[in-house]
């Protein structure tokens, strides 16, 4: 597992050049380029199904690969333009509730995330472990699914209120992958920082 050692909680890696915004048509997708990272969202194979590791704690300390796609997949938080993401108001509102997980939940640390057009990909980091208790819930205070959920819950109340409608901004549930170590790690936040620029070359090679 990667350790945790000079991270601190609350703390956002997310690059100036890219908190414009990007784009993205389907909920970012299938394996790319930028190896031996092979394990990458497939809407195939993850579309609407938990995929959660049988056995494993999701509120143990460890580091997580998220991605929390929009409804439908639909590109309702903007656009990509010139390799880099253009959000919409409704993006802004995903960018500025994430960027408060870190600071509202002190067992969260936030490294590198960006918001596509129809999904959010984010690299969380939990730093301590819940009580040993069977009683607790699988969406427990300081889990994972906790987390997503109150983020989701917060940015779709804020949608809704400026659209002034209740309608579904989200996919049921979130693919998310197990960090396993520094490789792993670097891989990842690589594949997320190069998100605009494979959703231009694939754009640019559709018929």
């Amino acid at each position: 597992m990667v350790s945790l050692h000079g991270v601190r909680s609350g703390q956002v890696r997310h690059h100036e050049s890219y908190a414009k915004g990007r784009t993205l048509r389907k909920c970012d997708t299938r394996a790319h380029a930028v190896r031996p990272y092979k394990i990458m969202y497939d809407s195939s194979k993850h579309h609407r199904r938990s995929v959660r590791l049988e056995g494993h704690d999701y509120a143990s300390a460890g580091w997580y690969f998220l991605t929390i796609c929009a409804a439908r997949r639909g590109e309702i938080f903007g656009r990509v333009v010139d390799n880099g993401v253009v959000l919409n108001r409704f993006g802004r509102i995903i960018q500025e509730q994430w960027s408060r997980v870190g600071a509202m939940r002190e067992e969260v640390t936030l490294d590198e995330w960006i918001v596509m057009p129809d999904h959010l990909h984010a690299i969380v980091a939990i730093q301590h472990s819940a009580p040993q208790d069977e009683t607790i819930s699988p969406r427990a205070a300081r889990s994972l699914a906790s987390l997503v959920a109150g983020f989701k819950s917060a940015v779709t109340s804020r949608i809704n209120t400026v659209r002034e409608q209740r309608t579904q901004v989200w996919q049921r549930n979130y693919w998310e992958h197990i960090i396993r170590d520094e490789r792993d790690l670097n891989n990842t936040r690589r594949y997320i920082l190069e998100n605009p620029q494979r959703w231009t070359i694939r754009n640019m090679n559709q018929p």
